[in-house]
């Protein structure tokens, strides 16, 4: 399967000289519109799949700590306090857990644990919240917590059978880096399923999104891209980061306008400032989206002075 990620979504001038082009693929869909893309592309859905594994989970936790459960964390503070609250409910911890030990994304409580000789640990991973809400899942229903992320337990199916329901297609899978199942999934069905998501009127997806919009810190973290944008957006829009370089975006309908969606996928690696510049740069060349995305446009216009260095310009290629 080859994925078409060779668009350029911007690039970085000193002087006359493109000192660095970004490439990737990016589609836009406006609630009752053709989607707009880049060209038709297949990505692994890695975090961007977690609203689905939070409501296949169905634990109905209303206090902020269950917003973990739709995280890709840093392992700050807030986070570590939110992970322990889950545990407790969960009957679980570090040797359930079966996520790789890796140590804490935000740099300062990586350098404090390695300074002081710790050694990295399962609920440090970034996908630990998730983890924690399957068992916690796993407690709830009365399934058995061994084997939480195979395919073919009670947990796994129920997402299975979610995603079949909402891609109304076949879709691949393979396991992700933190052990769970993850999906292969076509850029237009990816985008429907946001859009549906935003547009469920369901308790239990109406309760999701309220959490998600209430503890924007707790769903990714200080500093981090997806956060700064669920709060720069006034609860009009859900962000979430997924590793490797992606990016959604996803507006609420208002009285007056449609929701629409904003997927990236950057072509190499995962860069927080590559990724807000080729949002930014994609919203700028589609003046008709929602106003809410030209609020964002603006707050990322805020950060280009921190993103590019001393002498380099942005230049935005047209789609």
């Amino acid at each position: 399967m080859i994925s078409n990620l060779s668009h350029p979504l911007f690039a970085i001038h000193r002087g006359p000289c493109p000192e660095i082009v970004v490439h990737g693929a990016s589609t836009i869909r406006i609630q009752g519109k053709t989607p707009i893309s880049t060209g038709s592309f297949s990505f692994l859905t890695r975090s961007l799949l977690n609203p689905w594994q939070y409501l296949a989970a169905d634990v109905g936790g209303q206090e902020e700590f269950w917003s973990i459960g739709l995280s890709f964390h840093s392992g700050q503070d807030i986070h570590m306090y939110a992970l322990d609250a889950l545990s407790k409910l969960a009957r679980s911890g570090e040797e359930e857990l079966f996520c790789p030990r890796e140590y804490p994304l935000d740099w300062e409580h990586s350098a404090r644990l390695k300074l002081s000789n710790r050694k990295p640990l399962r609920i440090h991973h970034p996908c630990s919240g998730k983890h924690l809400l399957l068992l916690a899942s796993c407690e709830h229903h009365g399934f058995e917590k061994d084997g939480y992320w195979d395919p073919s337990h009670p947990v796994q199916k129920k997402l299975f059978s979610l995603v079949g329901k909402e891609a109304r297609e076949a879709v691949q899978w393979t396991f992700d880096s933190c052990g769970l199942p993850t999906f292969v999934m076509n850029d237009r069905v990816h985008t429907q399923m946001w859009e549906n998501l935003i547009l469920d009127d369901s308790e239990k997806a109406l309760a999701m999104k309220a959490l998600w919009v209430n503890n924007p810190r707790l769903v990714g973290g200080k500093g981090r891209l997806d956060s700064d944008l669920t709060i720069a957006a006034k609860g009009q829009a859900l962000v979430k980061e997924g590793a490797d370089g992606l990016l959604m975006v996803q507006s609420f309908p208002t009285k007056d306008e449609p929701a629409a969606s904003c997927l990236i996928k950057l072509a190499a690696g995962y860069h927080k400032s590559y990724l807000g510049i080729a949002l930014y740069s994609i919203i700028k060349a589609h003046p008709k989206l929602p106003s809410v995305f030209h609020e964002l446009k603006e707050y990322l216009q805020s950060r280009l002075n921190d993103w590019l260095l001393r002498g380099q310009s942005l230049v935005e290629f047209p789609f």
